[in-house]
């Protein structure tokens, strides 16, 4: 059956995943993660060009954002599986032949830290208690670790770099600037983007075929005091970005404090199959994206997520657990079947 037949058949399910026991209710939006994934080269094949290798990343609506020692890599991909005209002249061979091809578009923009420090220490922080496993090619990739939290320490002379995801969208970076540090060594270059410009409120824009990329003014402050903000903006020269920070007590730690949204794609997060165990865990297949698999215990807190190799381009299939939570899910079309055991390992 197809992905979006499917979609309408189950909609109560749409981004509501729902358990219920004897004793226990609970329910959760069916959403990706918000967290940065550690690399275990299931990140590899998403970017060739970094210069650099990828040590974190994290994926939501068909946006990646790979973390390396040299900058960022944001890269976009959209899936779509041709549309095929009802046509009576075409044979049943070549109408699946056609519904099988699939049209990606995809976008890249690389923010690279220019003269940063080659030997910058990348921390992960606030480890998540639950993790990740993925399908490569084939194999498993099992049992990732993500965190809520990446500091750059010592990115330049005196600056960290920390990043979390912001509170309503996006990624938020702050700079760290210790007593006696210059702000002006920070430099972003960008590559990749059609067109880089800033808005009235001073955002900077980097155009990519998906929309922009918006890099919101920074605001900031004393790491000490409260409600001392000190002036500063961006400067733009051509594809470098760096910081302009008005006139501030330099024995004091200051945080530089923007925030950045990408452009929002359609995504179906949406709870397609609900399954449980013995156990009264649940284990939801879902998603677009690709399509995941994900274990909540009785109390609805989240395990584990498995990732499929398919995407939006591909057409839903079905799930079957039993009784020990050993999983079994299906593609529609090209027909596939993987198995997943209780722990989310690829099988």
């Amino acid at each position: 059956m197809k992905k979006h037949l499917l979609s309408s058949a189950l909609f109560l399910l749409s981004f509501i995943a729902f358990a219920q026991t004897s004793s226990t209710a609970w329910k959760t939006n069916f959403e990706p993660r918000k967290v940065f994934i550690e690399n275990k080269s299931q990140f590899n094949n998403r970017v060739k060009e970094t210069g650099s290798e990828i040590l974190f990343g994290t994926e939501r609506n068909h946006c990646g954002i790979y973390f390396t020692k040299t900058g960022l890599v944001y890269r976009f991909e959209k899936k779509e599986r041709k549309h095929v005209e009802e046509d009576g002249y075409k044979s049943e061979k070549n109408r699946e032949e056609e519904e099988h091809e699939i049209k990606t578009t995809t976008d890249v923009v690389q923010l690279t830290w220019q003269n940063s420090n080659p030997a910058v220490e990348i921390i992960p922080l606030e480890k998540a208690s639950d993790y990740f496993s993925y399908e490569v090619k084939g194999k498993g990739i099992n049992h990732v670790n993500a965190f809520s939290k990446l500091l750059y320490k010592n990115i330049y002379p005196g600056i960290d770099a920390e990043y979390v995801f912001h509170a309503q969208e996006g990624i938020k970076y702050s700079l760290i600037v210790h007593p006696g540090a210059e702000v002006s060594q920070v430099k972003m270059k960008y590559s990749g983007a059609s067109k880089i410009s800033a808005d009235e409120s001073g955002n900077i824009h980097f155009k990519t075929l998906f929309g922009d990329i918006i890099d919101h003014a920074p605001i900031t402050f004393y790491e000490f005091a409260d409600n001392a903000t000190i002036e500063s903006h961006f400067i733009q020269n051509g594809k470098t970005i760096s910081f302009s920070l008005g006139n501030y007590d330099k024995t004091q730690t200051v945080i530089v404090d923007p925030w950045t949204t990408v452009p929002t794609l359609p995504s179906a997060n949406s709870a397609f199959y609900i399954k449980t165990d013995t156990s009264n865990n649940a284990y939801v297949y879902g998603g677009d994206s690709p399509f995941r698999l994900v274990k909540y215990n009785s109390a609805g807190t989240i395990q584990w997520t498995y990732n499929t190799s398919w995407t939006g381009g591909d057409w839903f299939g079905a799930l079957a657990t039993n009784r020990n939570g050993t999983c079994f899910i299906t593609r529609g079309s090209e027909a596939a079947l993987t198995k997943i055991d209780s722990s989310g390992a690829f099988k």
